[in-house]
């Protein structure tokens, strides 16, 4: 059993992904808005499995009728991170995952150790959202 079949056995991921055309309309969304693009390798796990969601971790994915993912473009949003050089695209409960573009790499940014600006929005989001939830 590959990674996918297991995610997708144990109900965390969007059965079947999004195809390459709905990424591409997404991308144009996202430039429109200010936010980076998505990164070539997120963009193929994506075509296999449109995000991930467990009471413990999420992993965005691109929002569609019906969908339970969190929304790429809505989470950076919420970030204020309505930037060209970093991509908000998953977190837990300690937390986020971000694409940097400027180094071509994902990083993990602890979200008590958030205090650059950028990451503050989201953080305070996140903390009022987990408590009254």
């Amino acid at each position: 059993m590959n990674i996918f079949e297991l995610i997708r056995k144990n109900g965390m991921g969007e059965y079947g992904g999004v195809s390459r055309q709905e990424i591409d309309v997404y991308q144009r969304e996202l430039y429109k808005e200010g936010v980076a693009n998505i990164p070539l390798d997120y963009a193929r796990f994506l075509m296999e499995i449109n995000g991930i969601q467990t009471d413990m971790v999420a992993l965005f994915g691109l929002k569609r009728q019906g969908s339970f993912v969190r929304d790429i473009m809505e989470e950076n949003s919420i970030a204020g991170s309505k930037s060209k050089n970093d991509l908000f695209l998953g977190d837990n409960f300690k937390e986020y995952l971000v694409y940097e573009w400027n180094k071509k790499s994902y990083t993990v940014i602890n979200k008590t150790d958030a205090t650059d600006k950028k990451y503050f929005a989201f953080l305070v989001f996140n903390t009022v959202f987990i408590s009254t939830s």
